[in-house]
């Protein structure tokens, strides 16, 4: 079965987004929390993830693939380190922002994960 090669654990990040329409909005955003203004207080103001917004961009751990985060901004949400926050990436939803707050390497998939990750296989298949 293709969905049984999913295995129980995977790399995942615990990050927080900012989402705007608007890439010189972003890049502002970006010089206000170079400048350390708080990341949850900015996205409670100015994210237009509704789903995200009244938490402070929170977005939770997740793995790769599983539609979190487009393509763009996921890959660059994987390579930055704890504590960092990325510079604007542009996607078909947006201008994002995001901050790392956690990175584990062999973090063990929720249900929910593990469902996504198989029906991804299945359709990649």
């Amino acid at each position: 079965m293709i969905a049984a090669g999913i295995p129980p654990v995977a790399e995942q990040v615990h990050a927080r987004h900012i989402l705007v329409a608007d890439k010189a909005q972003a890049e502002a955003y970006l010089l206000r929390l170079q400048a350390g203004e708080s990341f949850s207080a900015l996205a409670q103001a100015v994210s237009e993830d509704a789903a995200t917004r009244m938490y402070g961009g929170d977005l939770g751990w997740f793995p790769r693939g599983i539609g979190v985060l487009p393509s763009p901004a996921e890959t660059v949400a994987f390579s930055l380190n704890k504590g960092e926050i990325s510079p604007v990436i542009q996607s078909d939803q947006g201008y994002h922002l995001i901050k790392v707050l956690l990175k584990d390497t062999g973090r063990p998939l929720t249900p929910a994960h593990q469902q996504a990750l198989q029906q991804q296989a299945f359709e990649t298949w």
